[in-house]
């Protein structure tokens, strides 16, 4: 079985297969690093050496397995942008509150609206904004 990787993509299905044989291995290093406390994606790449873009494909199958979840806690990276904390976890995964949706909202609409406007821009930010205005 393949690592995670978009099947309609010549270029993902490439490199699926040329990370297919560590892979495992990959997965339960992220494993073993969060058995020893949470940590955000960027301090897990740092601490296994790899590239972030390295380490999504494994992360997300942990969580896709349930083994690991969102702890709802954030931190701010390198790059200043908040990032999530993941951590060991069996069962439901943290569920985010109203008033945090209503903040991705404005933080999305705010984003969209530095696009240079065009149609399919503007329609997102009515969606977003239509969203927003029925919480």
């Amino acid at each position: 079985m393949l690592p995670p990787h978009q099947k309609e993509s010549d270029t993902s299905v490439e490199a699926a297969l040329s990370i297919a044989k560590t892979f495992k291995t990959r997965k339960e290093q992220v494993f073993a690093l969060l058995s020893a406390g949470p940590k955000t994606d960027h301090e897990l790449a740092g601490e296994l050496n790899l590239l972030i873009t390295s380490l999504h494909a494994a992360r997300r199958t942990l969580v896709l397995e349930g083994r690991i979840r969102d702890s709802g806690a954030r931190k701010y990276n390198l790059s200043g942008r908040k990032a999530v904390v993941w951590e060991i976890g069996y069962g439901p995964t943290h569920t985010t509150s109203k008033a945090d949706l209503q903040m991705r909202i404005e933080g999305a609409i705010e984003f969209l609206k530095n696009f240079p406007k065009q149609g399919i821009t503007d329609t997102a930010i009515a969606i977003l904004e239509g969203g927003a205005n029925e919480r």
